[in-house]
């Protein structure tokens, strides 16, 4: 499982339209996602739906749960982005796969 947790950081400011996806591994198949808004797959990426407002401290947490298909080393990628910061944030996870 491919956990997400995203917290707003600030003192003062609410986030708005925070969206996540996550782009499953080739080494992998999906199995099932869950988070505070519905997704949908599209091909291999799971997008998620914006969190609509989020307050200053408070914390979501999205899941992406995958089974391993093949020996490898599996990268996740996940990419963030919210209405007051334009740029697109990119995390990465690596996993090595041994035995699919």
């Amino acid at each position: 499982t491919y956990n997400i947790k995203v917290t707003d950081q600030s003192v003062s400011s609410d986030l708005h339209h925070m969206t996540i996806a996550g782009l499953i591994p080739v080494e992998t198949t999906y199995v099932g996602a869950d988070g505070p808004t519905r997704f949908t797959l599209v091909g291999r990426e799971v997008r998620f739906e914006p969190v609509p407002t989020m307050k200053p401290g408070e914390t979501v947490e999205f899941h992406i749960k995958v089974k391993a298909a093949k020996p490898g080393t599996a990268v996740f990628d996940a990419t963030m982005r919210w209405d007051e910061f334009g740029e697109l944030i990119v995390g990465h996870d690596r996993t090595t796969i041994v035995n699919a």
